[in-house]
């Protein structure tokens, strides 16, 4: 009896032709030679990957377009569609619209207009109809419609033409698409980075001054070039009034000596920990400096007064600043150099020889990134800090705000520890700080290779007032792509070869190492550049990499578990961005795909399908789709002019598979075999295949098998809620796995959960391997694959 192998887990994903013969390692017994449209599962197992479900039609892709995440909160989160001098928010599935308005009345012309009182909208805005009735609601129903023209506040003109279609009856409202502008443009947004700040997007790009967009309402976004600062003002008419009760006239004033005393006063809020800027303003005009061969400048805060003699004082005043809850008051004697004598929460002060703290100054202003060639290209959040990085004239600069303010870059003279921070990457080359990461400690990705910095080397904090420690690691440089956090672990995509490797802390070295976690796979990467990528944390542990061919790649991550494995899903089309938002319990992958309809080429903001569903009706395994529930069931479904003029359309409908659908005037009508459906889900099919490596295996007495005649011989699979399964020994031979068991008649088939004995066609080869494959929109989960190789001569 031959014996019987099995392969019982799939961890490390699709082995590479590069490691065909090293069978010797372990990730060998753990690998497939092909996986396409399938991820690993975090326990060992491969899963077909879900559907793209439709969510709109790109507003403008005549440059480019990106997505871009915008998460606030677990249950705020949107895709940001980026396009040229534009943002639109999508989100749970849909583009934000704003409020509906009714149409009542749409004409017969080649280009209709729609009567629609006081709509406010402008030629080349983007609406979506809704409601209407009849034929007419077939054609308009659901789509994005251009604005081509306006006649007048009530009466808008679309670019659809209804001379053919039957009169306008009643019902119907039009809602435009919400989005903000923006100064990028669609060449440009590649290279834009950002991060999140509760309601802040910050945004970083070599050709513009620093941006941020905020978000005050679902839609209410407005984008603006930052402005540096504290945002309390800076208090006003401010005065200083000297009170000279004694000129020790006594002794002929022998013992009186005035000098000059200026004033400043800042405003602090409590509340923010922001502290204004201070009220010193210019000079108006100077005083002798008390040697008779220099002067000093004065200021409308500057008095004269011998304050060492009693009765002498000065008296400050100045006007309130709106949320201060106290002020703190700064004196210069005799000098340009002010310190700190004393806070208030009243709106004077009194100074009667308070020694100035040297070592505190007021804040004053400073902006590095003020003209083109000083603007950043590089930004991350780190220690309550906004981290800038990378401009054109200096290119290994880092800047960072004071602690716990963003937007605000001043520092004091001398420093203090919650002023902002400058400092220069300094190495043996030019390393451009390509990008920025916050982990335990910041880490530089560079040019010139992967730096450790914090504030003094020790692991200690950032400090206004104590220059940071930027450690080199390695000098494997990093790219422009943004990085990935796993855990506590760096994803990044070097800057020369092709490749995708990790930054995490060795004990071993004390220091941080990079490991390359697509060396079981060269072969997704050699001749390609990933463009852009996300991780979905939950209910799967994925990172999803968008390649510069369009194809999607995907890596299960599991680093307890020594789970790693990258495989391929490929689509009708090309994916061109993505990104990760937490949406009704799962992370939910938005995807921006380019695609072909009728001989058009569009684009598309598509959202991965829900990996849990509780019943197979729920499930969606096709691209590009939709899904909908109907009260009384139809045979004629509209509203797939997204699919117009294919005739491989795809659907589940009523928990049954059906194929070789034809799409026509965004409508498809299903065969009298299956007549009419409740609940429907159509798309553009993908074949899902899982194929295992030849079989290796030393003999005794015969050796290995490597190159003898041999075959698969039975093949048990392994499978998990699985429905029509196709197996053999290669793509030209394959069988439907057997599963209909004791179903009611006329009710889908069971999902196939347990073993699954498969005979192979008897056709012997130089190697011997099993080719799984699925090309009906159902679930396919294989968790192992057993063999009886008969292996001759």
């Amino acid at each position: 009896m031959n014996p019987r192998l099995t392969q019982a887990n799939f961890s490390h994903g699709v082995l590479g032709k590069q490691l065909y013969g090293r069978f010797d390692v372990d990730a060998y017994a753990a690998a497939l030679k092909t996986g396409q449209n399938v991820f690993v599962l975090k326990y060992g197992g491969i899963c077909k990957r879900p559907g793209m479900m439709l969510v709109a039609e790109v507003l403008d892709y005549s440059s480019g377009n990106r997505l871009i995440p915008f998460q606030f909160s677990l249950s705020q989160g949107y895709a940001l569609e980026m396009g040229n001098l534009y943002v639109s928010p999508c989100t749970a599935g849909g583009r934000v619209l704003e409020g509906a308005l009714s149409i009542t009345g749409i004409t017969a012309a080649a280009q209709a207009q729609l009567a629609v009182a006081g709509h406010g909208y402008v030629v080349g805005d983007k609406v979506y109809i809704a409601g209407v009735m009849g034929d007419l609601g077939h054609l308009l129903n659901g789509r994005v419609w251009s604005i081509v023209g306006v006649p007048d506040a009530n009466h808008v003109t679309i670019g659809a033409s209804t001379s053919t279609v039957a009169a306008f009856t009643a019902g119907g409202t039009v809602a435009r698409a919400y989005k903000a502008a923006t100064p990028y443009g669609g060449n440009e947004l590649a290279e834009l980075d950002y991060v999140e700040n509760n309601d802040d997007m910050y945004f970083a790009h070599l050709l513009h001054a620093p941006g941020v967009l905020v978000r005050s309402g679902h839609t209410s976004w407005a984008h603006a070039t930052l402005t540096f600062g504290a945002t309390l003002s800076i208090p006003a008419n401010v005065t200083a009034v000297a009170e000279v009760a004694n000129t020790d006239s006594g002794n002929g004033g022998l013992n009186y000596y005035p000098f000059p005393q200026t004033y400043a006063v800042t405003a602090y809020s409590d509340d923010t920990g922001q502290e204004s800027r201070s009220s010193l303003g210019d000079p108006t005009g100077t005083i002798d400096d008390g040697t008779g061969t220099g002067t000093i400048p004065t200021y409308a805060t500057t008095v004269v007064n011998d304050l060492t003699l009693k009765r002498n004082f000065n008296v400050i005043r100045w006007d309130a600043v709106p949320n201060a809850t106290r002020y703190r008051v700064y004196k210069a004697e005799n000098s340009q150099f002010f310190g700190y004598i004393g806070t208030t929460q009243t709106l004077s002060f009194r100074d009667d020889n308070i020694g100035p703290d040297l070592t505190q100054a007021p804040p004053a202003a400073y902006n590095p990134f003020d003209a083109a060639g000083d603007y950043p290209s590089a930004v991350e959040l780190h220690e309550q800090r906004l981290i800038w990085a990378r401009s054109t004239n200096i290119p290994n600069g880092v800047w960072t705000s004071r602690s716990a303010q963003p937007n605000n870059m001043d520092k004091s003279q001398p420093t203090r520890e919650d002023d902002s921070v400058t400092f220069a990457i300094m190495s043996g080359d030019m390393s451009e700080v390509n990008q920025l990461c916050s982990t335990t400690k910041l880490v530089g990705l560079t040019s010139g290779g992967i730096y450790d910095i914090d504030g003094d080397g020790q692991g200690g904090i950032l400090k206004g007032n104590n220059p940071p420690s930027a450690k080199r690691q390695n000098r494997r440089a990093a790219s422009r792509l943004k990085p990935i956090m796993v855990d506590n672990v760096v994803f990044y995509t070097p800057a020369v070869g092709a490749s995708v490797r990790t930054i995490g802390y060795d004990f071993s070295i004390d220091g941080l190492k990079t490991n390359d976690v697509s060396i079981y796979s060269p072969h997704f990467f050699l001749g390609f550049t990933i463009v852009d990528w996300a991780f979905t944390q939950e209910p799967r542990a994925l990172i999803w990499a968008a390649r510069d061919d369009g194809a999607l790649l995907c890596f299960t991550w599991e680093q307890e578990q020594n789970v790693w494995g990258w495989t391929i899903c490929e689509t009708d089309g090309k994916v061109l961005s993505v990104c990760t938002v937490t949406e009704e319990g799962e992370d939910r992958l938005y995807l921006l795909v380019e695609r072909v309809v009728n001989g058009q080429t569009r684009r598309f903001v598509e959202r991965l399908a829900p990996h849990l569903w509780s019943d197979i009706t729920d499930c969606c395994f096709l691209d590009c789709a939709i899904q909908a529930t109907f009260d009384t069931p139809q045979a004629t479904f509209y509203g797939l002019w997204h699919l117009e003029g294919r005739t491989d359309v795809a659907g589940l409908v009523d928990g049954f598979a059906v194929t070789g659908l034809t799409v026509k005037n965004g409508s498809l009508t299903l065969p009298d075999t299956i007549g009419t459906a409740s609940k429907v889900t159509f798309g553009i099919p993908y074949t899902a295949v899982v194929e295992t490596l030849p079989i290796r295996l030393n003999q005794q007495g015969t050796g290995s098998n490597v190159g003898r005649s041999q075959q698969p011989g039975e093949v048990v699979l392994s499978l998990q809620d699985s429905r029509s399964v196709l197996a053999g020994i290669d793509a030209d031979h394959l069988f439907l796995v057997k599963q209909r068991l004791d179903e009611k008649l006329g009710a889908p088939d069971a999902l196939m959960n347990g073993d699954y004995i498969v005979s192979m066609d008897n056709k012997a080869g130089q190697q011997a391997s099993v080719y799984v494959q699925q090309t009906a929109p159902l679930p396919l989960t294989v968790l192992g694959i057993s063999v009886d190789p008969i292996i001759n001569g």
